[in-house]
């Protein structure tokens, strides 16, 4: 993954110079002004610790989430990023957004904290940490001047200076600081690190003995009557699917293969000009996607109304795009921000609608017919297998073998190549979910539950366990002990943090009437 960013860093910086921007736009200039009704930047978005905080400065400090993502800011004590870090340590509200509030709330917590617990991040500690981000690092691993200059360049666009960059850094680099203080010093036992490494290393020894669907669906029948009687208890269930038509302009990404860093860096950058100037433009309001699009020399593009299940060739492998063509509100956001695909960004606009439509019992019947052979055909199954797992166990107590009892049983089991949870099979779809089930399953036994299988399922028996010894043993248990160690920390440190949170006293009602519309319910915090 590090590889593929390294080679993509200036590809990844368009979401910033893209994405970010559109909301800078609405949000970064405090004094422009608003029709009556609208919401403004000026406007109050949330409190916290008894200050109002406005749309705009909630607007920065959401677009710093962005920020400390493509910077790949790592939190080691969580394994996660510094974004996702404070974004969950509390999480007490869910919108239909992509970056949650409760990143602006938490990340105000921590400035606070770090002040009140004389925390101080140095500049030059800030400058360091940033010189020795691994995202800034060339393929020889030397720091890569030029690519920090780039994004020190782009920081404009966003609304930042270079010191609010630092005071991100000082930010992370203060979090890892307050973890220390705060739990740094507890320490799991050592039998934990011994439970743990036997748990993930043990060599593990099962048979598995196959339940196939297709074997049971031959005997299964279904009757006219039960198909009309499911589709009458489920009809409500059964309509065609919501059909959406869309106009679209397409920025293929640049071809730089051949380029040298130089020019594919001005092709990147050239085309990100391109998207943000057109994005600029067809923000506006009563802004028209046709008449800019014709402004600018772009060709637009129609698609008519389409499922979201069944996408035109033109989107078949744009997953991201054709889900955010059917989230999209048309009354709320007429033409989109631009979204990334695979094969470049769009801007589109939601031409028509077609609302889901009650389907007739012809219509259906087949597919119905299908879902209760298959109900059948999986009960049968499963009560097969729970009647040999169930003839195994009495013979197995009764003094034979679990070969003997599976062949008295009337069944072949197949013995697997051995695994540990460390390394489960790879040649096998369901390989993980075995691993995971025999982990916690004493040799001699079935597993508790069969295992999910493409054909049916399985019937999982431990034959047995051991512990091999491993060269790499001591220094294997060292750092699973640290990533013990740091995941004790950081629960004591996320218990700490909410009573923070909760002295910090936010409230983010007019971000919840914002995201529900005048008169909504507000819902309490979870």
């Amino acid at each position: 993954m590090l590889e593929f960013l390294r080679k993509n860093q200036g590809t990844l910086w368009i979401v910033i110079t893209v994405v970010v921007i559109i909301s800078f736009a609405f949000f970064g200039n405090a004094t422009q002004s608003k029709p009556p009704g609208m919401i403004g930047p000026e406007d109050t978005a949330f409190s916290i610790y008894g200050k109002n905080h406005s749309n705009a400065e909630l607007g920065r400090l959401q677009r710093l989430h962005t920020l400390a993502n493509h910077l790949q800011l790592q939190v080691d004590s969580t394994q996660a990023s510094f974004a996702d870090t404070l974004s969950f340590i509390v999480r007490s509200f869910q919108f239909q957004e992509a970056i949650q509030p409760d990143f602006a709330f938490n990340l105000l917590v921590l400035r606070h904290e770090l002040k009140k617990n004389g925390i101080h991040v140095s500049d030059d500690e800030a400058r360091e940490a940033f010189r020795n981000l691994p995202s800034l690092k060339n393929e020889k691993g030397e720091f890569n001047g030029a690519l920090a200059e780039f994004i020190q360049n782009n920081l404009g666009s966003m609304g930042f200076r270079l010191a609010d960059m630092y005071e991100l850094m000082r930010d992370w680099v203060g979090l890892q600081k307050l973890v220390e203080l705060v739990s740094g010093n507890a320490v799991a036992p050592d039998y934990l690190t011994d439970l743990f490494y036997t748990d993930r290393f043990q060599n593990i020894k099962v048979a598995t003995i196959p339940f196939a669907r297709e074997t049971y669906k031959k005997d299964v029948s279904v009757t006219d009557e039960e198909v009309a009687k499911y589709f009458e208890e489920r009809k409500d269930e059964y309509k065609t699917q919501e059909q959406r038509a869309v106009s679209y302009v397409f920025f293929p990404n640049p071809t730089t293969d051949t380029l040298s860093e130089e020019d594919r860096t001005k092709a990147i950058n050239s085309n990100a000009e391109k998207i943000n100037a057109f994005s600029l433009a067809v923000i506006a309001p009563n802004a028209d996607l046709d008449a800019e699009a014709k402004k600018a020399g772009l060709e637009v593009k129609t698609l008519p109304a389409f499922a979201r299940s069944e996408a035109p060739e033109a989107l078949k492998d744009e997953f991201r795009v054709v889900a955010d063509i059917f989230l999209n509100d048309p009354a709320t956001r007429p033409i989109s921000d631009p979204v990334e695909g695979d094969k470049g960004y769009y801007v589109y606009k939601v031409t028509e609608v077609k609302a889901p439509q009650p389907q007739t019992l012809d219509e259906v019947k087949t597919a119905i017919r299908e879902t209760l052979i298959d109900q059948k055909a999986t009960e049968a199954l499963t009560k097969a297998a729970n009647d040999t797992r169930k003839k195994i166990e009495e013979l197995v107590k009764g003094g034979k073998s679990f070969a003997d009892a599976a062949k008295e049983a009337g069944v072949t089991p197949q013995n697997l190549a051995d695994f540990s949870p460390a390394n489960p099979l790879t040649d096998i779809s369901n390989g993980q979910a075995i691993a995971q089930a025999a982990a916690g399953t004493p040799a001699g036994n079935f597993t508790s539950q069969p295992a999910p299988a493409e054909t049916g399922l399985l019937l999982v028996y431990v034959l047995n366990k051991e512990l091999h010894k491993r060269e790499d043993s001591v220094t294997t248990k060292t750092e699973m002990r640290q990533s013990i160690d740091g995941s004790l920390q950081f629960g004591i440190f996320r218990a700490w943090f909410e009573r923070r949170r909760e002295e910090a006293k936010v409230d983010a009602d007019p971000i919840i009437q914002r995201s529900l519309g005048a008169g909504a319910e507000v819902p309490a915090a979870s």
